[in-house]
């Protein structure tokens, strides 16, 4: 999703450099993206993505409570589709969110 958002941002700047009209949420989109994708990834950054941590309580309780949601869901996929490479799909895409959220969670937000 965040690509596909920096590939619309890119067009629209790339409209705006060529001096066609763009929308200003577009262009305020455009300028964002690049402001982002500027800023250097640090050592210390990349050495926060993978230091182990222990969730304090807060983070205990909103890991469990995105953990019974994606469970949730997951089984849902599972009781009311069909056995198939889409069905394992959709449930992988879940796992997914679920480790990306509880990321979230254990940075806080940061990244």
């Amino acid at each position: 999703m965040a690509t596909a958002a920096a590939n619309k941002a890119a067009k629209e700047a790339e409209k705006q450099a060529a001096g066609e009209d763009v929308s200003p949420e577009a262009a305020e989109l455009a300028v964002r993206v690049k402001e982002l994708l500027a800023r250097p990834v640090t050592d210390s950054a990349l050495m926060a993505l993978f230091t182990p941590s222990v969730p304090d309580a807060e983070q205990q309780q909103q890991i469990k409570m995105i953990t019974r949601a994606c469970s949730a869901c997951a089984q849902v996929i599972r009781d009311n589709s069909n056995n198939c490479a889409d069905r394992a799909a959709a449930i992988r895409h879940v796992r997914e969110a679920k480790m990306t959220a509880v990321a979230c969670v254990m940075h806080h937000g940061r990244i």
